[in-house]
């Protein structure tokens, strides 16, 4: 048994989830699973103009710039490929909300340098997120937004909750 002490929700990715799956795990957390409205969370910087300036600081090889133009371009055929969607998802879905951002930014860098740089989560996703809240916050509102929601008091039920798993 598990106590979780004044939780309001636990967030994760929202991967390749079904509906149908994401209700049953729901369920099972008694409402206290949330998950974000796209795959990852690099579903949520894939911004052109972002990519292309920390791109262009980390490619000190690279004769001229790349340009977002460039990198839009790019970014619109690889999301296309049929390698980087869920196979799972009702078509209806978004499927720039759903590809595998992670993989897509992983071949885009590896493109676009000529493999001279790869793509790091851990370094590259910072510096992208961090462009974006300086030069374009408003890009990141719905995974803000979702954040708000998840650290929101509860408004009604018990401080704790206990469930078993």
């Amino acid at each position: 048994m598990t106590t979780f002490s004044g939780l309001n929700a636990f967030l994760f990715d929202r991967e390749c989830l079904t509906e149908v799956r994401l209700r049953e795990l729901t369920a099972k957390s008694t409402g206290l699973l949330r998950t974000t409205d796209r795959r990852t969370f690099e579903n949520y910087i894939l911004h052109p103009k972002a990519i292309a300036s920390v791109i262009n600081k980390a490619d000190h090889s690279r004769e001229t710039p790349i340009t977002p133009e460039e990198i839009n371009a790019r970014l619109e055929n690889l999301s296309q490929e049929g390698k980087y969607l869920c196979k799972d998802l009702p078509q209806k879905l978004d499927p720039a909300l759903f590809t595998n951002a992670p993989g897509i930014l992983k071949d885009l860098f590896n493109q676009v340098t000529e493999c001279r740089v790869s793509f790091e989560k851990t370094n590259h996703s910072v510096a992208t997120t961090e462009w974006i809240l300086e030069h374009d916050s408003a890009h990141l509102e719905p995974l803000a937004s979702i954040l708000r929601e998840c650290m929101a008091k509860k408004s009604s039920g018990p401080a704790d909750t206990k469930q078993s798993f």
